[in-house]
């Protein structure tokens, strides 16, 4: 069970999304997928420290990162893509909000690495 666990946190930490909020953004001007981001690497970092298991976590968010790297070159063909996230533009947003999604989900990890042992030190 704790494997299939783990392979279903791995799939969803493969998730681009960073690109598909970008995606949703340029497309219908909504910073919806944003929040809908915060609050999934949230609970995945959560759950990964929570667990303690970090292999899924770090090699999610590197498939994660080349998923969106490999979607936003494609989208820069697209007229318009590229200078809608004028100042930075659409690859140095993208390595922006990675880095500081991947900032949160530290922050987070230990959150739920903190709860643990502390529901393990009240057990005792």
């Amino acid at each position: 069970m704790r494997k299939l666990l783990l392979m279903f946190m791995f799939i969803l930490y493969c998730v681009p999304y960073v690109y598909l909020s970008m995606h949703n953004d340029f497309a219908s001007q909504s910073m919806f997928m944003y929040g809908i981001t915060l609050i999934a690497t949230i609970i995945l970092a959560g759950t990964s420290g929570y667990l303690g298991v970090w292999v899924p976590a770090i090699s999610g968010n590197i498939a994660s990162l080349i998923l969106s790297v490999y979607f936003n070159n494609k989208m820069v063909l697209v007229p318009r893509w590229d200078d809608y996230f004028v100042p930075l533009f659409s690859v140095r947003l993208l390595i922006l909000v990675t880095c500081l999604i991947v900032i949160l989900q530290i922050v987070f990890y230990m959150v739920g690495k903190k709860i643990s042992e502390k529901k393990k030190h009240l057990l005792k």
